[in-house]
């Protein structure tokens, strides 16, 4: 999972960043589903893992900077018929980050959506990555493949929107690395 960033964001971001100390992350909401099937047993069933993040709301108060991200990990069957295919589980949570700024700073809003969308994003992915793989083992069931998050800038200057893109397709939960990607 990637995200990329303009120039300039990424430039507001790093400005907001030296004027910043992080304190901490926090789990403020989670919703956490399994279905109760017998087809999650089955060694030979296949998974489709879908993960989606997004920057919510930011707020300062008193040289105080909190700034939330709603995460997902939705595992569903890979080789069901319909369209709709049926969801194996869920787990879906929001994070927020807490940072205390230097005295005297106030960062513009395009520094505090950078930092939020970027930086705040990527630190609290691991927190998403540990809360979704104990969730699921106490749901019994093998926790997915969730990746690392990384940063990338971004080659065209117009976009202002910070997109997502997964890299290597949709993992697949009991399947080799190597099964999951196309051969050419």
């Amino acid at each position: 999972m990637v995200i990329e960033q303009t120039q300039e964001q990424i430039r507001a971001a790093h400005r907001f960043s030296r004027h910043a100390n992080i304190i901490g992350i926090r789990l403020l909401s989670a919703t956490l589903f399994r279905d109760q099937n017998d087809f999650l047993t089955d060694p030979n069933q296949q998974f489709e893992v879908e993960i989606k993040f997004e920057a919510a709301t930011r707020r300062i108060i008193e040289q105080r900077f909190e700034a939330t991200v709603t995460f997902s990990c939705r595992v569903k069957l890979a080789n069901a018929d319909s369209p709709d295919k049926p969801e194996a589980f869920r787990v879906e949570c929001l994070l927020c980050g807490v940072y205390v700024l230097k005295s005297g700073y106030e960062p513009t809003p395009h520094e505090a959506e950078s930092f939020h969308r970027g930086n705040v994003v990527f630190n609290c992915w691991p927190y998403f990555r540990e809360f979704v793989q104990g969730s699921v083992a106490r749901m019994d069931l093998p926790p997915p493949p969730i990746p690392f998050l990384r940063m990338h800038g971004k080659q065209s200057k117009t976009p202002k929107e910070i997109s997502v893109r997964e890299i290597s397709g949709k993992p697949r939960i009991g399947t080799p690395r190597a099964q999951a990607k196309s051969h050419s």
